[in-house]
């Protein structure tokens, strides 16, 4: 009500760009993980899905992790004294914040972040691979 219809929208971009590397990040590296590992004597199974799986939430969390800092920063930014706002695109932020703060403040709160994200990553893979295999035995089963 204060603040009106654009402050609504503030931070979209962030929150698609974040996204879009949140998804391309696990997808790719999952499967990637799991070529290396299995090629490095790694067989079929849990144990492979897991390792996979922690690598993917890694690399999910290190790379999205300055974008996620950017974006709530977009989104709780207020107007300075001077009437503007600190951060005007994506691309700012993530120069003038380590700037400001030093690189490192891009990473803040990385043990949290990959508590949450590689955990979510871990089980939703591993959910997907268990599926995959109970499938495929129930249609094979079925023949």
């Amino acid at each position: 009500r204060e603040e009106g219809l654009v402050t609504l929208w503030r931070g979209v971009v962030p929150t698609v760009t974040r996204g879009a590397v949140v998804s391309t990040t696990q997808l790719a590296t999952y499967d990637q993980a799991k070529t290396v590992l299995k090629s490095s004597g790694v067989s079929e199974g849990v144990t492979l899905h897991l390792a996979s799986s922690l690598i993917s939430g890694f690399v999910y969390c290190f790379t999205s992790l300055p974008l996620d800092i950017c974006k709530t920063r977009m989104q709780d930014q207020k107007l300075g004294p001077d009437g503007k706002l600190p951060y005007k695109n994506i691309l700012q932020a993530l120069v003038k914040i380590p700037q400001q703060e030093g690189i490192l403040a891009l990473w803040k709160g990385f043990g949290a972040y990959f508590a949450r994200g590689g955990g979510h990553t871990v089980g939703m893979f591993i959910f997907a691979e268990q599926y995959k295999t109970i499938v495929k035995n129930f249609y094979s089963s079925n023949k």
